[in-house]
C-alpha cells in the first residue's frame, strides 16, 4: 500500500444541480458538472520512500516470524511422535516385564511349595511382580499422553 504513494491519484467526480428562484420546474435551469482531478506527489521530502522501506521491513519481519513460528511448530510435532515412539517401547517392554515377573512367581511359588526357598523370597517375587504391572501401567498412560500431544502439536486436539 506504501507503494501505491509513488502513483498519482486520480480522482472523478460529478453533479447535477437546479437552479430557480421561484421554485418551478424547468429543464433550461439544470445544471450539470463533471471532471476529473489528477493529484500527482512530485517530491514530499523522500517520506513515500521512507514509509515503503519501512513497510519492507515490516513484511520482512513477518515473513521471518512465520518462519520461525512453522520451524517451532515442526520441532514440537517431530518431538512428540519421538515421545510417541518412545511411550510405545516401553509398554512392550513393560508387557515383556510382567510376563517374566509372572513366570519367575510361578517358579518361586513351586520351590516355595517345595520348601527350597524362603517366605521372604517369595514376597519378593511377589513385589517384582507388582512393581511390573505398575510400570507397564505407567507406560500405558505415557502412551495416551504422548498421543494427546501429538494430537495438540498437530491441531487435532480435541
Amino acid at each position: 500500500a506504501e507503494k501505491g504513494a509513488f502513483l498519482p491519484r486520480v480522482d472523478l467526480f460529478g453533479s447535477y444541480g437546479f437552479d430557480d428562484g421561484n421554485l418551478e420546474l424547468s429543464r433550461r435551469q439544470d445544471n450539470w458538472t463533471f471532471g476529473i482531478a489528477v493529484d500527482l506527489n512530485l517530491f514530499s521530502g523522500f517520506r513515500s520512500a521512507a514509509r515503503t522501506a519501512a513497510a519492507d521491513r515490516r513484511l520482512a519481519e513477518a515473513a521471518a516470524l512465520l518462519d520461525q513460528v512453522r520451524l517451532e511448530v515442526e520441532q514440537e510435532v517431530r518431538g512428540a511422535t519421538l515421545a510417541l515412539g518412545e511411550a510405545e517401547e516401553r509398554v512392550k517392554v513393560g508387557e515383556s516385564a510382567v510376563a517374566a515377573a509372572e513366570e519367575a512367581l510361578r517358579l518361586v511359588r513351586g520351590q516355595f511349595d517345595g520348601g527350597t526357598v524362603t517366605v521372604t523370597r517369595y514376597l519378593e517375587a511377589e513385589a517384582a511382580l507388582a512393581d511390573a504391572r505398575s510400570r507397564a501401567i505407567a507406560a500405558r498412560y505415557d502412551v495416551r499422553r504422548a498421543e494427546a500431544r501429538v494430537r495438540k502439536s498437530v491441531g487435532a486436539w480435541k
